[in-house]
């Protein structure tokens, strides 16, 4: 009877694990059909319409007709490919739009050398929440307004993050007016500005509106040295920020070529039944007042150093 009842509770049991099995193969299936039928198409007619590419026509000849493919192909691994490959800034996340990730983040510290030089390392800002971006752009902002013979700002390994607190926390070095500019996939210029302590993007569209303006940043200090450090792993934000120094005859870049992700993201969300994207592209070149167009070209330093040789070269330009 015991051994009766045994083959009836694990047949039971087996049949549970079964179904389970064809419930969750099912809903895989259902959900790549999503994505392949709903998000990839939707985002594949926003690419052409927005997105500025890294070579259109390649990406065309790859993603032009995606019905082939789609019964062969994991959808969410076709949704990342065509993204990436539309332009290497850009990116897939399977989150919300309020936990979209953001490169890690530390906040800005400072530290006066031997010769009462500044130095500040500007980090990855890499978060959404206003009090933070506030704080790091404050941060920042006071320890240039407590130098006395130069600041080096440190954007070596800074990954990017959220551009405007960090142009806002340097932005006492730069004079006011055109910092860049952003040109669209239709060639339409859009500038990027700084003005009495605030941030103009006439392009973006995404996570700008908090950052904008914040009257406790330090007064304008355009008469000070300023030496800016680079290496391959600056990038995105970084990048616009170095930009931004750019435009004061007082700064020079030390370091190696930048990582040349010198393009302006936005980002669109799509969410059904099992899935939930972020889709993050770039829509915008940068300019240079020079004229300049960076197609996610690296930004060279106006000094070349090596890790063995940087510190004499400072020690050279602040004496």
């Amino acid at each position: 009877m015991n051994s009766r009842k045994s083959k009836i509770i694990w047949g039971i049991i087996f049949g549970l694990v079964g179904l389970a099995l064809v419930l969750y193969v099912g809903i895989l299936m259902y959900v790549n059909n999503q994505i392949a039928n709903k998000v990839v198409p939707q985002v594949r007619s926003t690419f052409i319409k927005r997105a500025v590419f890294d070579d259109r026509k390649q990406w065309m000849k790859k993603y032009g007709d995606l019905k082939a493919d789609k019964k062969n192909v994991n959808s969410e691994d076709l949704l990342n490919d065509m993204i990436t490959d539309a332009n290497r800034h850009g990116s897939l996340d399977d989150s919300d739009e309020e936990t979209v990730t953001m490169p890690d983040s530390t906040y800005p510290e400072s530290v006066d050398n031997i010769k009462g030089v500044t130095w500040i390392n500007m980090p990855t800002l890499g978060t959404y929440s206003y009090s933070k971006a506030r704080s790091y752009a404050r941060t920042i902002s006071h320890d240039i307004k407590e130098a006395k013979n130069g600041v080096v700002i440190d954007l070596r390994d800074n990954r990017g993050g959220l551009v405007e607190p960090m142009i806002l926390g340097v932005s006492s070095l730069i004079p006011d007016g055109t910092l860049f500019s952003e040109v669209n996939n239709k060639n339409k210029t859009y500038d990027f500005k700084l003005k009495d302590k605030r941030v103009i993007n006439e392009l973006s569209e995404t996570y700008t509106s908090d950052y904008r303006k914040d009257s406790k940043l330090g007064g304008k200090r355009l008469k000070m040295k300023v030496a800016v450090l680079t290496n391959g792993d600056t990038s995105s934000a970084a990048e616009a920020t170095l930009l931004s120094l750019r435009n004061s005859k007082k700064v020079k870049v030390f370091g190696t070529n930048t990582d040349g992700l010198t393009s302006s993201n936005t980002d669109d969300f799509y969410s059904g039944f099992g899935y939930q994207y972020a889709v993050v592209y770039p829509i915008a070149w940068w300019k240079d007042n020079s004229g300049h167009v960076y197609h996610n070209h690296p930004i060279k330093p106006d000094v070349k150093t090596t890790s063995e040789n940087l510190q004499q070269k400072l020690d050279n330009y602040f004496k």
